[in-house]
């Protein structure tokens, strides 16, 4: 389920780049944690239309966003059920 206004981690800061976006999407974060996280994509409607799995202690992550239409989509970064950070997109 989607929450736009999840409970932020203070520890974990990451940013997203290119953004806007034509289909590929780096996802990177200063502070990896020794589990690994999901990381979950939403439309502009709550729908996930992603959904993958970083490596423990991984720093960054590529995201193939090709096959998206062009929308507003949110990203969020998941562990241990928790919501650490959500930040939006652009897919062109």
């Amino acid at each position: 389920m989607f929450h736009p206004r999840g409970e932020i981690s203070e520890d974990l800061k990451f940013k997203v780049y290119r953004n806007p976006n034509h289909g590929e999407l780096m996802v990177e974060w200063t502070n990896p944690t020794s589990e690994s996280s999901d990381i979950r994509v939403f439309s502009s409607t709550g729908q996930v239309v992603l959904i993958t799995t970083t490596e423990p202690k991984s720093s960054s992550q590529k995201l193939d966003l090709s096959d998206l239409t062009q929308e507003i989509y949110f990203l969020q970064i998941i562990s241990a059920d928790q919501v650490l950070e959500t930040q939006k997109f652009i897919k062109l």
